[in-house]
């Protein structure tokens, strides 16, 4: 057991070792010409964690002022929108991102959410994100 605790630390420790001044915007120096992207129903963050140092953060969303304070704390505030990703305009995206990921809330999804599916209060506001990606792809700004 205590092997295995080791090995998280370490892994957690490589993952968070890149962390940037949370005052600045992070650093850009180490992309790579197109890993951008943005992060909708951001939590705190850990796409971007699990995505590294490579790839240039453009945008992240979530409805919910805890976990933005969650992100924020993480990453700082930078490009960080706290609004309901139904009311985002295409204004509010910067940029043309080589990824757009998106953690859409699942709890419909499973037996919790009794079979509501994507027709549910929260698994349903995949549409309102897949709206805006339409949007998106409309415009050329992803493909």
């Amino acid at each position: 057991m205590k092997q295995d605790s080791t090995t998280l630390n370490v892994i957690v420790d490589n993952l968070f070792a890149y962390a940037h001044d949370k005052t600045k915007a992070a650093p850009t120096s180490t992309n790579i010409e197109g890993f951008s992207f943005y992060e909708f129903f951001a939590g705190g963050g850990m796409a971007r964690a699990g995505l590294g140092p490579k790839w240039q953060f453009l945008f992240a969303n979530y409805f919910d002022f805890k976990k933005s304070a969650a992100y924020s704390h993480n990453w700082g505030e930078i490009g960080l929108v706290t609004k309901d990703v139904a009311k985002l305009e295409l204004s509010d995206l910067p940029d043309e991102p080589g990824l757009v990921w998106a953690s859409f809330p699942c709890q419909d999804l499973s037996l919790a959410g009794m079979g509501a599916g994507l027709k549910g209060h929260r698994s349903g506001t995949f549409w309102p994100f897949w709206n805006l990606i339409k949007k998106l792809r409309a415009k050329k700004r992803v493909t």
